[in-house]
């Protein structure tokens, strides 16, 4: 995978590269590759987060969770960068997001765990 590529890119391109490299033509493939994501911000990680939170809330109709509850909630995302984070600056080896990494990305936004008492039903 061509250092440039990462995140989101990396694993769009990945099956293509395998097939190119198979077709002896992986280098024009990864030029190809490099050159069309050239343009693409990677999307922040933050944010990505603000909107799968926010998918969860509408999904299930609630208006407060348990961190342990989000948490959960975000690693069963198939597609999501939770189940294998790699931490903000993807520097990391992957693992599933936890409550203190779920803390860390929400505490630039002003946002910090309180107690939460469940809706009542």
């Amino acid at each position: 995978m061509p250092a440039k590529l990462h995140n989101r890119p990396a694993d769009n391109w990945r099956v293509l590269l395998s097939i190119a490299d198979d077709l002896g033509r992986g280098e024009a493939a990864r030029a190809a590759a490099v050159a069309l994501s050239a343009g693409r911000i990677d999307e922040d990680p933050g944010v990505v987060l603000l909107g799968d939170i926010q998918c969860i809330f509408l999904t299930r109709g609630i208006d407060r969770i348990s961190s342990a509850d989000l948490v959960d909630a975000l690693n069963e995302i198939d597609d999501g960068l939770w189940h294998d984070w790699t931490g903000p600056k993807d520097d990391r080896p992957p693992r599933r997001l936890n409550q203190s990494d779920l803390a860390a990305l929400l505490r630039r936004f002003h946002i910090r765990p309180r107690t939460v008492w469940p809706a009542a039903r």
